[in-house]
């Protein structure tokens, strides 16, 4: 409810802007212009709110770039202030760490494996209940083998992650998916007779659903059933029905 009410003041201020764009009081300045500007200001305030820095940094790179000429900073736009933002993105990724957005997994004490070459990194851990699969400018696939699954957590920062569910087996036929993808790509291959319910949260990227050929979603009644809440950020998410 509390969301309604924010995107629904949100697409009134939008209307505004509209209305004022119009009237030419403005000047120069679109209402394409006001609108783009609108969406990153929410971008960069939600984003802040849940300290998603990536989406920070290039939301504010594209503002500066709106306005180099108000700002008097055309020298420093585009490539300078995008090549900033992405490697401040990295920088605060690496030192502050990527924030779970109250998504909590207990793992024990083992190590599952830490895979690190460069920038790239792969951080994948996996127990009877939990699956957690960190990356960033990394490239992986992994098959899920959990026999008791209750959480998914995947997180991908510039990479590109596959995470197939075939072979795991959901706890009371029910398990929770979170992903968070920012300039990247990441595919779920689900099963076709699996009920997903997805919550989903787009900038600037796409969240799709495949079926592959020949493959028909025919959904069982009291079969298993994933809740899946993805938010993308300058990429993409597919969810692949196998």
């Amino acid at each position: 409810m509390r969301k309604n009410v924010v995107n629904g003041i949100g697409f009134l201020v939008a209307a505004a802007f509209v209305i004022v764009g119009s009237t030419g009081i403005l000047g120069e300045i679109s209402v394409f212009k006001l609108l783009l500007s609108f969406v990153l200001v929410l971008i960069l305030i939600k984003s802040v709110l849940k300290l998603r820095w990536t989406p920070v940094l290039f939301s504010a790179a594209f503002l500066a770039i709106l306005y180099d000429s108000l700002l008097g900073i055309e020298n420093l736009t585009p490539w300078p202030v995008l090549g900033a933002a992405f490697l401040g993105s990295i920088g605060l990724n690496m030192i502050f760490g990527k924030k779970h957005d109250g998504f909590h997994m207990n793992f024990g004490d083992r190590d599952y494996g830490v895979k690190t070459e460069g920038n790239a990194v792969s951080n994948v851990k996996e127990t009877e209940n939990n699956f957690h699969c960190d990356v960033t400018f990394s490239t992986i696939t992994k098959y899920i083998k959990s026999q008791s699954l209750q959480n998914a957590y995947i997180n991908n920062s510039f990479g590109q992650v596959s995470i197939y569910f075939d072979e795991a087996v959901l706890d009371n036929k029910t398990a929770n998916v979170r992903v968070i993808n920012s300039f990247g790509n990441v595919k779920l291959y689900i099963p076709s007779d699996w009920e997903v319910v997805v919550k989903q949260s787009e900038s600037f990227g796409q969240i799709k659903t495949f079926k592959s050929e020949g493959i028909m979603n025919c959904v069982i009644e009291g079969g298993n059933k994933l809740f899946v809440n993805a938010v993308t950020s300058f990429g993409d998410i597919e969810i692949h029905y196998i």
